[in-house]
């Protein structure tokens, strides 16, 4: 899979090697001290985990599973916003601040098995090592869990590598549930990310299909349309060709979440990831009337990629989904061209 950049997924991304000390700090944060560096604690954990997240270190400690309910009683909007830090700590290893954003998200709902599936990224045909896994794709959601004792499995159409739970499958929508089961995922497992640049919509689907619901999933969007087009990739796979067509709008996405009982609390303005919880599971912490809406989250949609302008060749490969799911593929070519040629994300010669 190709690399993901800076702002979209694929770009040029320089990625700021970190002091020792601050990765260890992001990785096993004290329990209750770092007083003189935090400006001071209070006698109580309660204070000490309220003092924790205002400091910034977002990782819970162990004697706090559940802070949402505690810290800030039900109203959720100041750490939600805090979910576009991109502040220091934020990214250890992830692309931009996912490691913030996952340290954020469990530090108020809690974690329950501590597993994790990422899949949707590359190797560059090399041999797997610690070092490739610390800088896979130019930065995996989920090593830092992984470096805080989670378990977890990725997903590679090419590369087997047990040692590191990278696993050899091709995933489709028709098999993701059936490969899933396997390899003994749960159901409710803590977390899924999914980044396959093309047919994102439906192997998400195809967890749904198979009963998957984990507390938190993340999933690559397209920002280069309007936050409420239904488009999408077509559901055949197609190598990512550099431009501007690849996996399915926020709006795409978000629609598909929410009628499998998911929540977005956060559409990183990197144009990176879509991060959804549970519903259920937001619901016992927080007054959903605290949540911003999915209108309000991605009112500054749509914004062009870096990437190239898509060509001829590539614009047939988006449908809209509402004419898709009716049968008439036809018509969700054209709907689709419709949109992108409003948006300016391919060239003219493309519609020609």
């Amino acid at each position: 899979m190709a690399r993901r950049p800076c702002q979209g997924h694929r770009g040029f991304l320089v990625l700021l090697p970190l002091a020792a000390a601050r990765l260890a700090a992001a990785a096993a944060l004290p329990r209750v001290a770092e007083q003189q560096s935090c400006g001071g604690f209070g006698n109580t954990l309660l204070q000490a985990e309220q003092d924790r997240l205002k400091a910034g270190f977002v990782q819970p400690s162990e004697d706090a599973p559940n802070l949402g309910s505690v810290v800030q009683g039900k109203d959720c909007s100041l750490w939600i916003a805090h979910l576009a830090d991109r502040g220091e700590g934020m990214q250890v290893y992830s692309q931009g601040n996912q490691d913030g954003i996952l340290q954020t998200i469990f530090g108020h709902i809690g974690i329950t098995n501590k597993r994790f599936v990422e899949f949707g990224f590359g190797y560059e045909g090399r041999n797997v090592t610690e070092e490739v896994m610390d800088h896979a794709a130019m930065g995996l959601n989920t090593r830092l869990l992984w470096k805080q004792g989670w378990n977890g499995l990725y997903f590679d159409a090419a590369i087997s590598a047990p040692s590191f739970g990278v696993v050899k499958a091709l995933l489709t929508e028709d098999n993701i549930g059936q490969t899933f089961e396997a390899q003994g995922i749960p159901k409710d497992i803590d977390y899924i990310s999914l980044d396959v640049d093309s047919v994102d919509y439906w192997l998400l689907r195809g967890l749904f299909r198979a009963g998957y619901r984990p507390r938190v999933l993340s999933t690559e969007f397209n920002p280069n349309f309007p936050g409420d087009a239904l488009i999408t990739f077509q559901p055949e796979w197609h190598a990512w060709t550099n431009r501007r067509v690849y996996g399915a709008s926020a709006g795409a996405m978000n629609k598909l979440a929410s009628e499998n009982g998911y929540v977005p609390v956060r559409i990183m303005q990197e144009l990176l990831d879509i991060f959804f919880v549970r519903r259920d599971v937001l619901e016992q912490y927080c007054d959903m009337a605290t949540v911003p809406s999915f209108f309000d989250q991605s009112s500054w949609l749509p914004q062009l990629s870096g990437h190239a302008p898509c060509q001829k060749e590539d614009v047939s490969r988006m449908l809209d989904l509402q004419f898709l799911l009716e049968g008439n593929r036809d018509a969700a070519s054209n709907k689709a061209k419709e949109v992108m040629k409003s948006v300016g994300m391919c060239d003219e010669s493309a519609f020609s």
